[in-house]
């Protein structure tokens, strides 16, 4: 019983995001130049290529992990504190 109504609502959920999806994409479509009539387009712009517009850092791929052995979750945590790591540093890891 439980399970039919939590599905149709979910399902009612579903389709009522959808609606308000859709309503806002046509809500808010492209402007229309009252001039002419019709919907006016941006002129796509021109990127100058030659120089990258991202740069790529090899330091920013490197990996978080410490060089050292790996610990086990088990066993006691590297920083002193006499607990399990699991339940230490492993909590934030």
């Amino acid at each position: 019983m439980y399970k039919k109504e939590g599905h149709e609502l979910f399902q009612n959920l579903q389709s009522k995001i959808i609606d308000d999806v859709v309503h806002t994409i046509f809500k808010t479509g492209t402007p229309i130049d009252p001039e002419l009539g019709t919907q006016t387009r941006s002129s796509p712009k021109i990127v100058n290529q030659s120089k990258p517009v991202f740069k790529i850092n090899d330091s920013n791929r490197s990996s978080k992990r410490s060089v050292g052995a790996k610990v086990g979750r088990n066993e006691q945590c590297p920083c002193g504190s006499g607990k399990k790591y699991k339940r230490c540093c492993g909590l934030a890891a």
